[in-house]
């Protein structure tokens, strides 16, 4: 495929249809293992806390990961780099189904990461090179539907292999959806031309992200995307503690309420795509914030009062829908301002998103408020600290263009 195919509508919609497949490798990774870890444990000889290992490893693979994509990307390209990261990931799939012990299969899960981490970062930038404003919030809100379902429908479709296979098989099944993608990205062509490509060593790398991270893009829109992310790990994380232990919801009726949730979420980033016509980008962010805040306090009410849980359930579908329609827009905002940069500056949402995601996993493990409040106040603080940094949006437009 040439470059100019990807003007036509099909050549539009393939592209997305790929860039959307990379950026779920996170969740692929990560959440698609959580209902085998009690098998994973008794076959391993292992407590399932220590199981949990394997899901720190991962953190951290795609963590430093993305950090090294991204300056590698701007100077060399998108193909290449995802290429190599790509059949790394495939590799140590692979090679995570047959580890012969506990400690090898954490290291491998820190190396799988580490490859599949590559599509986090380059499936955003590679959006940022093709798309420009209004067109752009566009692309990431399309990005965002499937990051915001991924870590949703990951565990169900690891669910549903654990149900006729063994835990290994579900790295066999990582690897052929690292063939796909690899086969997939083989078919782009590179979107970076060598006009825009950079020559940063490792000190001007890291310059750059300095630089980036000091920027008010990324201190207002990049955080605000964090703070998003943050709220639906909170959903996530506490979900089946919210449902099925205090409440008493079945199996059945949890999948289908997370399946509401997922819903939710797509309808909001696509709400979003049709409002972008009518409203400014910083309108919508605001507005997405304040409906996401005033939901976390809906929640929050109903936790502290014992109301009926279709108050929750109700209350949480609108937020999802909010934060659906929130990270596109707020990702667009960090990334227009990064046309030379745009993998790092990617790399560093994704590193800011994930350590929130693992902190806001960690802090409410250790709280001592009932599960449905813990996660309310978690959604509503997220929510509120946005918002507030929503307020200082107009400063984002005053700053140049820059190639960090």
């Amino acid at each position: 495929m040439k470059l100019d195919a990807l003007e036509t509508r099909f050549g539009r919609a393939w592209l997305l249809i790929v860039c959307g497949s990379l950026v779920s490798f996170a969740p692929i990774a990560f959440d698609m293992m959580l209902p085998a870890f009690p098998e994973m444990a008794e076959t391993l000889g292992v407590s399932v806390g220590e199981v949990q290992l394997t899901l720190s490893a991962a953190l951290l693979g795609m963590g430093l990961g993305q950090a090294l994509y991204g300056p590698i990307s701007d100077r060399f390209g998108r193909r290449v780099p995802l290429i190599v990261g790509l059949s790394i990931f495939i590799a140590a799939s692979i090679a995570c189904a047959f580890a012969p012990s506990f400690e090898v299969l954490v290291a491998l899960r820190f190396v799988q990461s580490l490859g599949g981490s590559a599509g986090m970062v380059l499936g955003r930038a590679i959006v940022r090179d093709r798309y420009s404003g209004v067109h752009l919030a566009k692309a990431m809100s399309s990005l965002t539907t499937v990051f915001a379902l991924a870590p949703v429908l990951a565990p169900v479709f690891g669910a549903a292999v654990l149900a006729v296979a063994t835990w290994q098989w579900m790295f066999i099944a990582m690897a052929a959806f690292g063939a796909y993608a690899l086969i997939a990205v083989l078919t782009l062509p590179e979107t970076l031309d060598e006009s825009r490509r950079n020559n940063h060593g490792l000190v001007a790398a890291a310059k750059a992200y300095v630089t980036i991270a000091k920027s008010p893009a990324y201190r207002i829109a990049g955080v605000i995307t964090g703070l998003t992310t943050l709220c639906l790990f909170a959903f996530i994380a506490m979900s089946p503690a919210v449902f099925m232990e205090t409440y008493g919801v079945s199996n059945v009726g949890f999948a289908i309420i997370f399946g509401v949730n997922a819903l939710f979420l797509v309808v909001g980033a696509q709400i979003n795509i049709r409002l972008l016509k009518r409203f400014s980008v910083h309108a919508l962010i605001r507005g997405s914030l304040l409906v996401l805040f005033m939901c976390g306090a809906v929640m929050t009410v109903a936790a502290i009062f014992h109301w009926s849980m279709f108050v929750i359930i109700v209350a949480l579908a609108i937020a999802t829908s909010s934060v659906g329609a929130n990270m596109g827009n707020a990702t667009s905002e960090v990334l227009k301002h990064f046309p030379n940069n745009a993998a790092s500056a990617s790399a560093l949402i994704g590193v800011l998103q994930m350590s929130l995601g693992a902190a806001i996993s960690t802090i409410l493990g250790s709280l001592i408020f009932s599960p449905p409040l813990e996660m309310a106040l978690a959604i509503l603080a997220g929510a509120g600290l946005a918002l507030l940094l929503a307020t200082r949006l107009g400063r984002i437009d005053t700053m140049p263009r820059t190639s960090a």
